[in-house]
């Protein structure tokens, strides 16, 4: 005989059953044989002090003891409602209690597709949100990620733990398809997958990766491009910039050659002027054929001494003038690195956030199941999570 309290009825019924077996939980600890037996031995203090009342009395108040649900129990649920616990993963002290409470937990896997951004992800996601029987409309909007995106659970409670109080709410089978729909939407509003995207260099963020590592990425690009586009100058500027060098080296040999001449020209032209005046002032005849000869020959001498020594004016115009072009090319040259390098500047690269929702219509549930959480209470009340 079994006392049963339904929630869609309107008070305790007593029924009975041949299959008592499916019932029973077993095989029983000695702690839930004392938590059972404690109101029967109280009861039976209580019995020995008053008068005997009739056996469908006693049988009646005994059944009402042993069915009445205390706060160690487990909660009955229906079984079409998948139950999972997590295992206790940290112990505590002889003092603390082990109490598991009652949580929400559903898993799913996330599609996020977007050309643009050669976006093709699918991502796992487990969220936990605790049941209370203050539940707001939207159960998930106090709910946690897990850092475990496929969760393990254990196949069943500790023997020795107590359990908390369970919501009316997740006795309910229905709510667990409610739930599921409303955890759809909330993966959809509150898992974006933030993308980051430069231009120039064209780099686009990988899935799950931070923005720091992306920076980085980017800078790294950054570099490379800037380091091709000044060799792609420097390779624009080498061939003129060597062209007038070779100008500049011509024409100081030219200017050294000029210069030899003019010196030998010079040196001839005097050695011809002193002998000539010598001859006539010491020669016999003043106004000899030969003095006249030599005095001609000099004249010519200087002649050319004066023509070459124009042609090393020329040669040190054209150099100079080498030098100007080179000097010229070069600023240029060297105003054209500087304005690459501060267009190119790796620490100046600009990018774009992108938000990418996931693909409603590809989320798969996994699960939303009832998940009992344990906790370790102490004396003080204080309760810690043992599944961490």
């Amino acid at each position: 005989m079994f006392l049963m309290n339904n929630v869609h009825e309107d008070a305790p019924v007593l029924f009975n059953t041949r299959w008592v077996l499916s019932y029973l939980r077993g095989p029983l600890t000695r702690q839930q044989i004392r938590i059972l037996m404690k109101d029967r031995r109280e009861e039976a203090l209580q019995q020995s002090r008053v008068p005997a009342r009739s056996n469908a009395a006693q049988k009646m108040e005994q059944t009402v003891a042993v069915a009445k649900p205390t706060e160690r129990q487990r909660p009955v649920v229906p079984a079409d409602i998948t139950e999972s616990f997590f295992p206790v993963r940290r112990r505590a002290g002889r003092e603390a209690k082990l109490v598991y409470r009652p949580a929400l937990v559903g898993t799913a896997e996330l599609h996020y597709a977007n050309s643009p951004l050669d976006l093709d992800h699918w991502s796992r996601v487990a969220c936990l949100t605790p049941l209370h029987d203050d539940l707001a409309a939207n159960v998930w909007a106090e709910a946690t990620t897990l850092e475990n995106a496929k969760p393990e659970f254990a196949s069943r409670p500790d023997p020795d733990a107590e359990f908390a109080e369970l919501p009316s709410a997740a006795s309910k089978s229905k709510m667990y398809t409610t739930w599921e729909r409303r955890f759809k939407t909330h993966l959809y509003r509150t898992f974006p997958l933030t993308m980051w995207k430069s231009i120039k260099p064209k780099v686009i963020s990988e899935a799950g990766e931070s923005e720091r590592d992306f920076t980085l990425r980017v800078r790294d690009a950054a570099r490379e491009r800037r380091d091709l586009e000044l060799e792609k100058l420097r390779n624009k500027y080498a061939p003129r910039l060597e062209r007038i060098q070779d100008r500049i080296e011509r024409a100081k040999e030219k200017l050294s050659k000029q210069k030899a001449q003019y010196s030998e020209k010079k040196g001839s032209t005097l050695i011809s002027i002193g002998t000539t005046i010598l001859g006539a002032m010491f020669g016999r005849k003043v106004k000899s054929v030969g003095t006249v000869g030599r005095a001609a020959t000099t004249a010519r001498r200087a002649g050319s001494a004066r023509k070459e020594k124009l042609d090393v004016e020329v040669a040190k115009k054209q150099l100079i003038e080498q030098q100007e072009k080179l000097a010229e090319l070069e600023a240029k040259f060297t105003q054209d690195l500087a304005e690459k390098r501060t267009a190119l500047d790796p620490d100046e690269v600009e990018y774009d956030e992108k938000t990418v929702a996931p693909r409603k219509s590809d989320i798969t549930i996994g699960r939303v199941a009832l998940t009992w959480l344990p906790y370790w209470v102490g004396r003080d009340g204080i309760a810690e999570p043992a599944f961490e």
